[in-house]
């Protein structure tokens, strides 16, 4: 089974040379914590993910102290974090990418965003011949497509994520 029979419709794509503050708004619109970024060009460059964004807001101080688990002293006012997302949103994607986020190609063998799946990427982006976005697989969509299946590998149409 190949990549193009399973992949879902992708509820957004956003260019790199957008802010985060278009990203935070598509994030809250569509509900994705994951929207696959794309170049001038339109092709994939990576994904843009609601943790990256927020690691973005934490003070600086505290992400030198990732390790320290009581952080309960620590106090925040609305002033500061509202300064940070200001600061945040006019962050171009580019700036904010993860760029190891892997993509497959709709011909690829299905095994292979599986086990990118397995191994901690929420969602697999699949790109046409020409490396743009055509869809997206993940585990959702997944299990969305063996119910719709009903077991004879026939799915009904590609399945949302």
């Amino acid at each position: 089974m190949d990549c193009k029979s399973v992949m879902g419709p992708v509820t957004r794509v956003l260019n790199s040379g957008d802010t985060a503050e278009t990203a935070i708004n598509a994030m809250a619109e569509t509900h994705d914590r994951l929207i696959p970024v794309v170049g001038e060009d339109g092709g994939y460059v990576g994904m843009v993910s609601a943790e990256r964004l927020m690691h973005r807001l934490v003070p600086r101080a505290v992400t030198l102290m990732r390790k320290a688990r009581c952080m309960g002293f620590l106090r925040e006012r609305p002033d500061e974090l509202r300064a940070r997302l200001e600061s945040l949103n006019a962050t171009r994607l580019a700036d904010l990418l993860d760029t190891k986020a892997a993509a497959v190609g709709e011909d690829d063998a299905l095994i292979a965003a599986m086990t990118l799946i397995g191994e901690g990427q929420a969602e697999v982006p699949v790109l046409d011949v020409a490396g743009r976005v055509a869809g997206i697989i993940s585990f959702d969509g997944l299990l969305k497509f063996l119910e719709e299946s009903n077991g004879n590998g026939n799915g009904a149409g590609p399945a949302a994520s």
